[in-house]
Parts: C-alpha cells; sequence; structure tokens
C-alpha cells in the first residue's frame, strides 16, 4: 500500500506539471518533472538495476543543480560552461530490449516537455540538450527534431538547425507540414543556398504556407539570386 501511495503521488506531480505547463509557467512546470523523474528514477532503482536509470538519476541530479544555481535572468548555458557530467548532447546507448532498460513513457515526455519550457524561456542549449536526450530515450519521438531545430534556428546555427529538421523527415517522409519546409527553407536562405531555399518555400506554399515568414524569405532570396521584380 505504501508503495501505491508512493507511485500515485510521484504521477500526481506529472500532471501537476502538465497542469503549469498549460498555463504557462514554465519555471514551476521545469521544477515539478524534475521532481517527478528523480523520484520515478528512484523507485525504478529499488526494484531492479538499471543503467539507463543510474545515468538519468546522475542527469537529472544536475539538472536539478543547474536549475537552482542558474541566475534568474538568463539560464542559457553555452557548452563550454555546461556542468562537469551535463554534456550539451547527450550520448548514451543501452539495449531496449531487456526489461530492466524500460523506460517509463512519462519520463520520456517529462524530458521533452522540460526541452519545450526552456525552449519557451529562451534558454535554447539546455533545450537543445533535452530534446536531444528524448531521443536517446526513444529516436521515434519525432517532434523533439522539429523543435530541436527551431532552437538552432534562434541560435543562428542553420546547419544544425537543418540537419535536425532533415533527420525529422527521414524518420517521417510522409510529413507534409508547411511550418517544417518553412524552416528548412529559412535554413537554407541562411545558408545562401538560394534556389534550394525557394524550392522548400513553394513546398511550404504548395501545403497552405500563408505565414509571412513564407513570403517575406521568398523575396531575400529572390533578391540574393539578383530577381528583383520577383522579390517584389
Amino acid at each position: 500500500e505504501k508503495k501505491k501511495g508512493i507511485e500515485l503521488c510521484q504521477e500526481i506531480n506529472f500532471y501537476k506539471a502538465n497542469c503549469f505547463l498549460k498555463m504557462n509557467e514554465y519555471k514551476k512546470a521545469i521544477k515539478i518533472y524534475d521532481q517527478y523523474i528523480y523520484g520515478k528514477v528512484n523507485s525504478i532503482l529499488k526494484s531492479r538495476n538499471s543503467n539507463v536509470m543510474h545515468f538519468l538519476l546522475g542527469f537529472i541530479e544536475n539538472e536539478i543543480k543547474n536549475v537552482e544555481n542558474a541566475e534568474e535572468e538568463d539560464r542559457n548555458i553555452s557548452p563550454s560552461k555546461n556542468p562537469k557530467n551535463m554534456p550539451a548532447k547527450p550520448e548514451f546507448s543501452f539495449n531496449r530490449e531487456d526489461p530492466n532498460e524500460q523506460i517509463d513513457y512519462h519520463i520520456i515526455q517529462s524530458f521533452f516537455k522540460i526541452g519545450y519550457c526552456h525552449m519557451q524561456l529562451n534558454q535554447f542549449n539546455l533545450a537543445i540538450r533535452d530534446f536531444q536526450l528524448t531521443l536517446v530515450l526513444d529516436p521515434g519521438f519525432h517532434d523533439a527534431y522539429f523543435n530541436q531545430g527551431l532552437c538552432y534556428i534562434s541560435k543562428g546555427e542553420y546547419q544544425n538547425a537543418y540537419n535536425s529538421l532533415q533527420k525529422l523527415i527521414q524518420s517521417r517522409p510522409e510529413d507534409n507540414d508547411s511550418e517544417l519546409y518553412t524552416n528548412i527553407g529559412i535554413c537554407q536562405y541562411n545558408m545562401g543556398e538560394y534556389e534550394n531555399a525557394l524550392i522548400s518555400l513553394n513546398k511550404a506554399k504548395d501545403l497552405g504556407s500563408h505565414s509571412y515568414e513564407n513570403y517575406y524569405y521568398k523575396g531575400l532570396c529572390y533578391n540574393g539570386l539578383d530577381k528583383t521584380e520577383d522579390a517584389l
């Protein structure tokens, strides 16, 4: 009964964090997601030995310390200043077929949602790291590629953004999302690939995009190709 009560409290934390996320209370959501993951991982380790859970325990302990010690105004950490044992892009592999290495899906969702919260707080390095960890835990979590790409665009790292968005297309080729191709076009424009950018932006338009970014970057591409009349 005590174990069931602890598990219930942990799940309440997960849904409580979801509520704060929906209310745009991103800092509170991060704190509670961290608490949920820490408690859940510790409970799992009491019942079975798991390499991936030991990895996540160390990761979330550093995450909690980082959030507690970070400056209130800006918690965006450059890769060179990441705390020890907290890589900007977590690298970890494990046997997904091993019963001891099974991961509760709410844990994976929590890391994705923490990344989303960091993204909304303009803490892009932290968000990229959390989206990368989400993908390590579940390579099929396609939305993490998209959000990671948006973070890289916000940082002006257009090649990295393009790579992330291309991985989304490769993993989900049936995805015909206009926003995806608009952002690919933005990356290509900023990499000087004006003709390729126009192809992507026109595909986004064919898929229903009427965003100002689409028209704006198409104009910039035509201008870069010295096609002034088309730019107008």
